[in-house]
């Protein structure tokens, strides 16, 4: 990985993130730079980058300071995060308005993992077992935008989780 600095919206080059600890890094350097949304697709609630509490720190702190900030996430199942509990659903619980869980429906499920930030930059992994195969590229507006019509359509026809609707009571 580059030692260099990245430029949320500016930097074209696509980073290879060859393991989980290169993803994390990739998240830790443009979370910070996100001021409008983040929209994650990840196969389970509960990952290793989505546990991580330095990244759960950050997309707090977007939640409570940036007003207008949006978080919408998109998954296949919660059964770990449920069973184990998880801080993206304390947050989700905090922010309701802001921040939105929900359960694609079977035939509308993906295996990849990927976040788009403000509509612009793209860190994805194809590899959901391994984190082989993941980049980041800060600046990728076509694919984001590719990427954010087939999560709107899939979006649509998700529904909240039934198991985190009971932790909302």
């Amino acid at each position: 990985m580059s030692g260099t600095d990245w430029f949320l919206g500016e930097d074209n080059h696509s980073y290879p993130l060859p393991d989980l600890a290169a993803f994390t890094d990739a998240l830790l350097r443009l979370l910070p730079q996100t001021r409008r949304s983040v929209i994650i697709q990840a196969p389970e609630l509960d990952t290793p980058w989505l546990g991580n509490q330095a990244i759960g720190n950050l997309l707090s702190r977007h939640l409570r300071h940036h007003p207008r900030f949006r978080l919408q996430l998109l998954f296949n199942d919660a059964r770990r995060a449920v069973r184990q509990g998880h801080h993206l659903i304390r947050l989700a619980q905090q922010f309701p308005s802001y921040f939105d869980l929900r359960r694609a429906q079977p035939d509308d499920q993906r295996h990849a993992a990927w976040l788009i930030l403000d509509e612009r930059a793209l860190i994805s992994r194809d590899d959901v077992q391994r984190f082989r195969d993941g980049s980041a590229t800060p600046n990728a507006p076509l694919a984001a935008r590719n990427l954010l019509r087939d999560f709107e359509d899939r979006w649509q026809r998700a529904r909240p989780d039934p198991q985190l609707r009971r932790l909302y009571l």
